[in-house]
């Protein structure tokens, strides 16, 4: 009686797989909705999909350094502590740094790069220096001006201590009214082909962009980059009431692999300052790959030699946080497991404990 018991559960348990993966159109995230017959040509998509990709702001609100007070002899080039006290300079409450991230998950997962969301302490030596400004500059050449900033420098690289520092991360973008505070739940290796961090905001209601397969990528396949670059934010000519994105073509020039083994896509695509964390589409609207480097000459002109952290990299990146990716045709949990299959075992293994254990006892 147990085992039939046991069957019928089984029955049972594929008959709701199989509902769960086939409900109602009316039900079904979009996520999980068939491919139409025709699909828009992703020039026509852009707009739509730039909704998906917003603007990274990280805010300091406590930053507390200090370093032993140091004088400057002009004769021998050199700075010297200036006795036994200490400097110590605490600052609140201002802006530090921004990038542009994109929505991956219903729940408002946001992907974005390392290097966005994390302080170096040689960025706040660099900040600390800038203090320095006007007594820098003070009756001083360009050339010997320059020449004192980088010897403050590598003074403050030697003596600067960070005894606090807290950050607030905020999300923007054209379909939010406003900024919206979000959580840095980790991040990797700043630089490079690790470069990337994992946020999550409260619901926003935005439709969560769909993950490709970064393995598939062709050379000289066409790559679409959208982002916030400060370049096009900041240009005096631009008056805007609300945030729009920029968006970049061109093509996957190369996939490389770094000294520790991990796939970057060289693209010719623009990325300057302020794309790094957007996403970079193929032809179908699937990202591909997550905008991080972009090489410049001169007085930062970018250049054709940009580079991608591949979304696989960063797939595996965030598994551990048991996101429901977005997909074509279906929601991947952690490990790969199918849901459905999932609540097909559970139904099948509390048969077996409420019923085949105590048909045991009685022999």
């Amino acid at each position: 009686m147990a085992r039939i018991a046991i069957i019928l559960a089984l029955l049972l348990a594929v008959s709701i797989a199989g509902c769960i993966g086939q409900q109602p159109e009316t039900a079904q995230p979009l996520s999980q909705q068939p491919a139409p017959a025709f699909i828009l040509p992703i020039e026509q998509r852009l707009g739509e999909l730039s909704n998906s990709v917003l603007l990274i702001a990280v805010n300091v609100t406590v930053l507390n350094v200090s370093y032993t007070a140091f004088g400057y002899n002009p004769y021998t080039d050199q700075f010297y502590a200036s006795g036994p006290g200490e400097l110590s300079y605490e600052y609140k409450g201002f802006w530090w740094s921004g990038g542009s991230g994109f929505v991956v998950s219903e729940d408002s997962h946001i992907l974005t790069n390392a290097h966005v969301v994390y302080t170096t302490r040689d960025e706040i030596v660099d900040f600390e220096v800038e203090t320095y400004r006007e007594w820098i500059y003070r009756g001083y050449s360009e050339s010997d001006a320059l020449h004192r900033k980088e010897r403050i420098r590598d003074y403050l690289k030697q003596h600067l201590v960070v005894n606090r520092a807290e950050f607030a991360f905020y999300v923007s973008g054209k379909a939010l009214p406003g900024p919206v505070e979000a959580e840095l739940i980790r991040y990797g290796t700043p630089g490079g082909a690790e470069d990337v961090a994992l946020l999550k905001a409260r619901p926003l209601g935005i439709e969560p962009l769909a993950l490709g397969d970064s393995d598939n990528l062709t050379i000289g396949e066409r790559l679409y980059v959208i982002g916030y670059p400060g370049a096009a934010l900041i240009n005096i000519t631009i008056v805007e009431e609300e945030l729009n994105p920029t968006v970049t073509s061109g093509v996957v020039s190369a996939v490389r692999k770094t000294p520790e083994g991990n796939k970057i896509i060289q693209t010719d695509t623009l990325v300057s300052g302020g794309n790094s964390g957007g996403p970079a589409l193929n032809a179908k609207g699937e990202v591909v790959g997550i905008a991080t480097l972009g090489t410049v000459y001169g007085n930062f002109i970018p250049t054709g030699y940009n580079y991608l952290v591949t979304i696989n990299y960063a797939k595996e990146f965030s598994r551990p946080e048991s996101l429901y990716w977005t997909t074509t045709g279906q929601l991947i949990a952690e490990y790969g497991i199918d849901r459905a299959v999932l609540i097909a075992f559970l139904i099948v293994a509390l048969a077996y404990f409420y019923l085949e254990r105590p048909s045991r006892r009685k022999h």
